[in-house]
């Protein structure tokens, strides 16, 4: 009978621990899940941000600022690239994308999407 007990308790131990890992796996991969999620909107949020501000010509330092942000590549390629890449944002001096001179501007294709953006708003 002690045994029998013994034997029900370290399986119940084990059961415990198991779903205790169990657990805690699904828990970081919600959270991880909810992190980027998170990341995510964050960064949509601020390319439309850099979108409505580009009406106007902007330098690379000017859009990194508004976002408050520092003017180092890593931010540049995290929000203005991809902007460039999808055709929403564009150079003003295309063929010299180093220029100190380099303003970036919205195109039709991004004011169409921040025009349909407000549209749900």
């Amino acid at each position: 009978n002690t045994a029998f007990a013994n034997q029900e308790e370290e399986d119940s131990a084990q059961d415990s621990a198991q779903d205790s890992a169990q657990d805690s796996a699904q828990d970081s991969a919600q959270d991880s899940a909810q992190d980027s999620a998170q990341d995510s909107a964050q960064v949509n949020e601020r390319k439309i941000a850099v979108l409505k501000y580009c009406f106007k010509p902007r330098s690379r330092e000017e859009i990194l600022a508004m976002l408050d942000l520092s003017n180092h590549r890593k931010n540049y390629q995290k929000y203005v690239e991809p902007l460039i890449n999808e055709g929403l944002l564009v150079r003003t001096i295309p063929d010299k994308p180093t220029s100190k001179l380099q303003r970036y501007s919205t195109t039709q294709k991004g004011k169409n999407i921040i025009n349909n953006i407000a549209d749900y708003i």
